[in-house]
């Protein structure tokens, strides 16, 4: 979900399922960066726990927005939210809309066992110690329904609005305005409703994505309280950026954000060779509904007129499905641009058995152009089957995501599959003394040092620690470095800097424990 040190939307590489989608109860692992003029993000809050139409968050679910979260009467640690691992997935996108980056509120559950929810936007960090007023109360609830994704697939996003910790001003990298959304999901108002809407842009049928609005999104919290028309017609808007503000149900809403999306590349649009054909997906699991299958070494996708904001080497988040059966089993893609060199790169398995669950992953792709000309390319490699391709997207720079079950596994480690907060859904644990993981093929843009995400889970109360080695250096031992992140379904994330890099795609990286201690629960790594 990639997140940098410049974090913003390499969120998108993770495809996270219904407890977690894209973030983490403990860090902003999909990551958000404030900018001058807007917000690069990403979604995949399922849903939002103890909301319903009539049941604000400010009921029976811990939370009064009269005091501090920081206060025992602002977020309770002994009912409601704390309590439960989704209840705490509401209260990190909670957290991250309210508390600017670089804050995190500490709280307790009913255990007494503790999580550290890092703030990523900043719309209200008075709320961290302090009432929220209803002005707070509606910035928030606008941030968290834009965050919704139903179906989990992690889409990156760039948000705009009027409130200052966000802003106006577009990226060439989302061309597509999805919609705008605003309310006020606390307390129910004068009628006893809550009121939680959004409305459409005239491009939200344009490469429609699952889970979101315009893609048969079913499940979703909000509503569209306009008869007709798209929000230009019903919403006070800056220009072509937004809306300023919105009028329903009576009185306006000032708070609005809108959601601009990345252009997609789907994968039936494009040329199809030899024996690659359509595949339908059910229940919407696929963008448009449609996937291509049976692609091998000499039948294959062709994306034309691929748009790119910038030449070079930049990261392609290709979606994908692969339902083998085999733990540990992978699939491969050669991907070419613009009639250059095959990449080759390992996808892994989504779901065992399940070929209707769809996940993203990053690559670094080197050859494109500038503007709209570009072709890629996507074959087998002749000596691995292929999965099938859903629908591409093009983003800046160069991350790159490895998932751990794509490595070889030594003493006590083992995969747990059915993880629906792991990138795709599985993750390896069981991650005891003399244990091991080696991940091959791991690309890196230069030689040298370089930042590595880790994302992890440790349901312990206190932090585990890992030896990690890049290709025949030295090993170096992360002492206590993992800190807990409240169960082994919820997923955290540390940055390490790690040396001994070479250019190119051949590096090893080796995870290990010794004799006296175990690891956390490895799900992806991402070097930047």
């Amino acid at each position: 979900m990639s997140t940098r040190a410049t974090i913003g939307w390499l969120g998108t590489t993770l495809a996270l399922g219904a407890a977690l989608g894209c973030t983490s109860n403990e860090v902003a692992a999909n990551g958000t960066e404030a900018t001058n003029e807007a917000l690069s993000t990403s979604n995949g809050l399922p849903d939002i726990n103890g909301l319903s139409s009539y049941n604000g968050l400010n009921s029976y679910n811990g939370l009064n927005s009269y005091n501090g979260l920081n206060s025992y009467n602002g977020l309770s640690s002994y009912n409601g939210f704390m309590t439960t691992a989704d209840g705490r997935t509401t209260v990190s996108y909670l957290v991250r809309c309210a508390l600017a980056a670089g804050d995190t509120l500490v709280k307790q559950d009913q255990f007494n066992n503790s999580y550290t929810f890092a703030g990523a936007i900043g719309l209200a960090p008075q709320y961290k110690n302090g009432a929220c007023d209803t002005d707070c109360q509606e910035a928030i609830s606008s941030c968290m329904l834009a965050h919704i994704n139903t179906s989990g697939t992690h889409i990156p996003l760039w948000l705009v609005g009027p409130d200052s910790a966000i802003g106006w001003g577009q990226s060439p990298w989302y061309p597509t305005r999805e919609g705008t959304f605003f309310g006020n999901i606390f307390s129910p108002d004068a009628k006893g409703v809550v009121r939680a809407h959004y409305c459409d842009a005239p491009t939200t049928d344009q490469n429609t994505v699952p889970g979101r609005v315009g893609a048969f999104q079913v499940g979703a919290p909000y509503t569209d309280p306009f008869s007709s028309g798209h929000c230009d017609e019903s919403c006070y808007m800056n220009g072509g950026d937004g809306a300023w503000s919105c009028s329903a149900d009576s009185r306006p809403w000032n708070h609005p954000i809108t959601v601009w999306r990345g252009q997609t590349f789907q994968a039936e649009d494009g040329t199809l060779t030899g024996a690659a054909a359509v595949v339908g997906c059910q229940n919407n699991a696929c963008s448009n509904g449609s996937r291509v299958g049976y692609i091998n070494a000499v039948s294959g996708v062709t994306f034309n007129y691929v748009h790119s904001a910038a030449g070079g080497t930049q990261s392609v988040v290709v979606y994908y499905a692969n339902g083998d059966t085999y733990p540990g089993s992978y699939r491969t893609f050669n991907i070419s641009v613009n009639g250059g060199r095959a990449q080759n790169f390992v996808f892994p398995v989504i779901a065992l058995g399940n070929w209707e669950k769809v996940a993203g992953m990053t690559v670094p792709l080197t050859g494109f152009l500038q503007g709209g000309d570009n072709t890629v390319k996507f074959l087998a490699d002749g000596v691995h089957p292929a999965p099938d391709l859903d629908w591409i997207e093009i983003m800046p720079g160069s991350g790159w995501t490895a998932e751990a079950e794509s490595g070889t596994l030594g003493g006590q480690a083992q995969l747990y599959s059915g993880c629906d907060a792991c990138s795709a859904g599985t993750r390896v644990g069981n991650f005891g003394p003399n244990s091991s993981l080696t991940v091959n093929n791991i690309y890196a843009s230069t030689t040298g040092v370089h930042t590595v995400l880790i994302y992890y889970s440790n349901g312990d109360s206190t932090p585990r620690q890992l030896y990690v080695k890049v290709n025949k250096n030295q090993a170096v031992l992360f002492s206590s470095a993992f800190a807990p992140t409240g169960s082994w379904e919820t997923i955290g994330s540390k940055t390490l800097t790690l040396a001994g890099f070479a250019a190119g795609s051949a590096n090893v990286v080796n995870f290990t424990t010794d004799s006296t201690f175990a690891a956390p629960d490895l799900d992806f790594i991402e070097v930047n």
